[in-house]
């Protein structure tokens, strides 16, 4: 089809909706809206059972932590031991050369 042809088809079509939308839109509301109701209603379940999982699991870690660490407290024998952190290195920061144009002016000149 040519692209004429499906611009007039588009305004035909879009003239159509416009004259049937204001019949058709309560029914359409009337229908819609307990759905949408229900979908939120749905969302918000949904957020609230993740919001008590994720709570669930974060006690169990905070657990599973805190055993961990009573076990190396009371036996540091068998628990993990602690790598001697390693000495901090020193990074060389290369000298900027130059300065500002007023510095490198009085330089040249003497001052």
């Amino acid at each position: 089809m040519p692209p004429f042809a499906l611009f007039l088809l588009g305004i035909v079509v879009g003239a159509g909706a416009a004259l049937f939308a204001p019949s058709v839109a309560p029914q359409v509301t009337r229908n819609l809206r307990p759905t949408a109701k229900a979908a939120v209603k749905t969302a918000l379940e949904v957020g609230h059972a993740l919001r008590v999982r994720t709570a669930e699991l974060a006690e169990d870690f905070e657990d599973f932590v805190a055993e961990a660490r009573a076990e190396a407290a009371t036996s540091p024998d068998e628990g993990i031991r602690a790598r001697p952190a390693a000495a901090p290195t020193a990074v060389r920061i290369p000298a900027k050369r130059g300065g500002s144009k007023k510095r490198t002016r009085a330089r040249r000149k003497g001052t």
